[in-house]
């Protein structure tokens, strides 16, 4: 999946948010919601602008 877990070492007198501090189980679910996913046009945009930065990197290092 595209999920990420943070490890924080910290004492636990900081006030930061920990995964046991909701005692209500539902509450306590996991709350990711995806990025939507790119159009094939959008994808086919960014393979372009990938490759002509490529391209572009290049023909700078050969001159």
């Amino acid at each position: 999946g595209k999920h990420c877990r943070l490890l924080i070492d910290a004492p636990k007198e900081l006030n930061i948010a920990r995964s046991n501090n909701e005692p209500d189980p539902a509450k306590r679910k996991d709350t990711y919601y995806p990025e939507p996913e790119f159009s094939s046009e959008a994808k086919k945009q960014i393979k372009q602008i990938i490759w002509n930065e490529k391209e572009r990197q290049k023909k700078t290092q050969s001159n």
